[in-house]
């Protein structure tokens, strides 16, 4: 687990870096670490009820759970409000990793299988 913990920072801190440069006020600082701290735990409960999920990569565990428009609800239920925070955050971050990870942009975009496109290249 705690090689997960460190591969979940990791995939994470350039995004919160990303967002500390464009000044956003402390607050909004604080939300976004605020549900970012829900994802984790998140794909920390996922991981616990679904083993196969063990088996992936951090960054396709947060493609998976986040999308372009939302994130996923989130366990135990939170108000509508934290939800659509937390969707918000979620929304960033997808945006975020799709343009910085060009593997995510193909996968999500040409729908050809990877093996094609990595092993042709």
């Amino acid at each position: 687990m705690a090689a997960f913990s460190r591969d979940l920072t990791e995939t994470l801190e350039p995004f919160l870096l990303n967002l500390i440069r464009h000044g956003l006020a402390d607050k909004i600082l604080a939300r976004r670490c605020d549900n970012f701290e829900m994802l984790g735990g998140e794909i920390v409960r996922r991981r616990h009820y679904e083993p196969d999920l063990t088996k992936q990569p951090v960054s396709d565990l947060l493609l998976n759970l986040v999308e372009e428009e939302r994130g996923r609800l989130i366990w135990p239920c939170v108000t509508a409000t934290t939800q659509r925070e937390f969707d918000a955050s979620c929304r960033k971050l997808y945006r975020f990793l799709q343009r910085n990870n060009p593997r995510n942009y193909l996968k999500s975009h040409l729908k050809i299988p990877l093996t094609l496109i990595w092993t042709a290249a």
